[in-house]
Order: C-alpha cells, then sequence, then structure tokens
C-alpha cells in the first residue's frame, strides 16, 4: 500500500482502502457460502474467522477515517450470522437486511447450510420473515456484490456458452 498511497490523490485514498475492504469482503463471502464448506460448533472456527478478522483490522487500522466508519462494521455483521444461536438467527438477518437492503436470500441460505447445527427450520424461519420484511431500496451495497456466480468453473474452462446451448458433454470436452 505505501507504494500507492505516495502516488495517489490523498482524496482518493481513503476511497482505495474501502475499496480494497470491500473486494476482500466479497472474496471472503463467496468462500463462506461455497457448498463445501462446513463449520462444526465443535471445531474452532468462530477463532478463526475472528483470527482473520484481527489481521484484516490490523492491517486497516492504519487508515483510522476509513477503518472505524465503515470496514470494521461490515465484517462484524458476518460474524454475527454465523455465531448467532439458532434462535436468534431470525434476528441477526432482520438486522443485517436492514442494514443491507439487497442481501441474497440464497447467501444466508447458503450461509445457514454451512452450519453443522443447521435445521431446515432455520431457513424457513429466515424467509418467513424476509416475505414480511419491507427494506427501502438504496444504491448497491457489498452484499449486492457477494451474490457469485455457480458457473465460475465452467466460465473458467470456456465452456458455460456450450453448456447453456445444450452442446452434449462429449463434444464440449473434446473441443477442450
Amino acid at each position: 500500500m505505501t507504494d500507492y498511497l505516495s502516488m495517489i490523490h490523498p482524496s482518493l485514498r481513503d476511497i482505495l482502502i474501502e475499496e480494497l475492504s470491500d473486494e476482500l469482503l466479497v472474496h471472503y463471502l463467496l468462500c463462506i457460502r461455497n457448498r463445501g464448506a462446513k463449520f462444526r460448533r465443535q471445531d474452532p472456527f468462530t477463532e478463526k474467522f475472528k483470527d482473520d478478522i484481527l489481521t484484516l483490522f490490523a492491517f486497516f487500522q492504519q487508515y483510522p477515517e476509513s477503518f472505524a466508519s465503515t470496514i470494521k462494521d461490515r465484517w462484524r455483521l458476518v460474524d454475527w450470522l454465523l455465531e448467532a444461536e439458532k434462535g436468534e438467527v431470525v434476528n441477526v438477518y432482520e438486522g443485517f437486511k436492514r442494514e443491507y437492503w439487497d442481501l441474497n436470500l440464497s447467501w444466508v441460505e447458503a450461509v445457514l447450510r454451512s452450519r453443522d447445527d443447521f435445521e431446515r427450520s432455520m431457513v424457513s424461519a429466515v424467509k418467513a420473515k424476509a416475505a414480511e420484511l419491507s427494506v427501502e431500496r438504496g444504491a448497491e451495497t457489498i452484499m449486492g456484490r457477494s451474490i457469485g456466480d455457480d458457473w465460475s468453473l465452467l466460465d473458467y474452462l470456456g465452456q458455460r456458452e456450450h453448456y447453456i446451448a445444450g452442446i452434449p458433454d462429449a463434444y464440449m470436452w473434446s473441443t477442450v
């Protein structure tokens, strides 16, 4: 960062810091949404998550204007959803949704399914709350960018268009 900060106009510094934090958070959220990820209550996942956050905070505390106003709060919301007791998940979701109007229900469901204490009733309760909750739309937030795309592997292989077009797999893989 020190290489960039000497070249950037001071008015753009805070914007760069916040954008860097947002991109890191988006990628972290996408990793949490990963279907293969499982958070077991007996494992110290909350300690690992907190360790990741403390490492992140140690870096961003060098920039107190951005850190105190936005970065710290955004990362804490994610922690609340993972650590919440089963009975509190709906309340955490409601607070999360009020803060981030474009919070995608599929992301919340994926995070809840990654918990080892997952029960379908948790998702049902969150969906019921989502149906009754009315929030005012605004500018896109960080959660709108963390929806993810299940096509990422196919995109990497350059085969998404073949798959969508219905071209047989044998032909598709023979052309790679």
